[in-house]
């Protein structure tokens, strides 16, 4: 059987899984915020007119820009002024968020934390955000979605699979670089073939559905300016790094080493520095999405361990791969 044959088979049996599961579609509201977007001349007008029609949603905002993070001296009364303090970027990527969110967290295997899930996976997204700002303006939007969206191809298989998708998790969380072969062996599909598909599914962009298949797949370890390798790398990173299968003895991959100090320039300073700002992000965006994350969360202590993790790392060794992205 030829290789093209192998991946149409694969592909399809894919999207039978996700027949299966009844993943619903993103409302329309998504669909023009994703258009929205695209467009760089998108205006406060523009994201008002869409947003307004959803009070739920401008509620979340409202609360977000009346918070402690963004200063503000005023009650923020109207959705046109919290698009202001909180700025066209930030309402674009918190509002599909939240309508991604939304849309999946019904989508809830028996046995699998759904707040957990959603909490680690806005985590994944303030940090691909905060990683892409030291590399592109342009990359930080698609850098939020990719992180948030990492993992949603692990809903659709633990919804499918059940226990059998929790074992494959299991026999390879002391070898996390193994995931995909032995999902793909047990299931004959892994989670970022998944995600791949839903994003295409939910008509994103095609630069983000590329990311998403590949975001297990180890990137180039040197700087780079295409921006889609740079959004491929950021994605890489935030997923590899372990939020929720063990906090106790988690090793640092080699890759992430060899991104963190080559491809992004960061050193362990400016790694802490971007996780401080990772948490601060955090804290002030999960008034959007506190349907499906706990009220109170612990993302200091989370990312605290990920820059103690970063920190044990052999600082000569560290240094020696630094060289390489200057």
């Amino acid at each position: 059987m030829s290789d093209q044959q192998t991946t149409t088979l694969g592909t399809n049996w894919a999207n039978e899984i996700l027949d299966n599961v009844k993943i619903p579609s993103l409302p329309e509201a998504a669909a023009e915020l994703l258009s929205l977007c695209r467009d760089e001349d998108t205006s406060a007008a523009d994201l008002v007119e869409v947003i307004e029609l959803d009070p739920a949603l401008s509620a979340r905002l409202l609360k977000v820009a009346n918070g402690a993070f963004f200063g503000q001296r005023g009650k923020v009364s109207t959705l046109s002024r919290a698009i202001v303090v909180l700025g066209n970027e930030y309402v674009r990527i918190a509002s599909l968020g939240f309508y991604v969110t939304n849309t999946m967290k019904n989508v809830v295997p028996n046995g699998f934390d759904m707040r957990e899930f959603w909490r680690d996976s806005v985590l994944r997204a303030c940090l691909a955000r905060q990683l892409a700002q030291r590399l592109s303006s342009s990359l930080v939007e698609q850098a939020f979605l990719t992180g948030l969206l990492a993992e949603i191809g692990t809903l659709a298989l633990s919804s499918h699979f059940g226990q059998k998708h929790a074992e494959c998790l299991q026999r390879c969380r002391w070898d996390w670089d193994r995931r995909l072969t032995v999902e793909r062996t047990a299931l004959g599909v892994d989670h970022a073939e998944l995600g791949r598909l839903l994003a295409e599914r939910w008509d994103f962009p095609e630069v983000l559905s590329r990311v998403l298949g590949r975001h297990w797949d180890k990137p180039p370890m040197q700087k780079s300016a295409d921006l889609e390798q740079q959004l491929w790398q950021v994605t890489y990173f935030c997923s590899v790094l372990p939020f929720s299968m063990d906090r106790q003895t988690v090793k640092v991959p080699d890759s992430l080493r060899l991104l963190a100090l080559s491809a992004f320039g960061l050193s362990f300073e400016g790694l802490s520095a971007v996780f401080t700002e990772t948490v601060e992000q955090f804290n002030a965006i999960q008034a959007v999405f506190t349907a499906v994350m706990p009220h109170e969360c612990d993302a200091q202590a989370i990312m605290d361990e990920a820059a103690e993790m970063i920190a044990a790392l052999d600082v000569e060794n560290a240094d020696a791969v630094s060289d390489m992205g200057t």
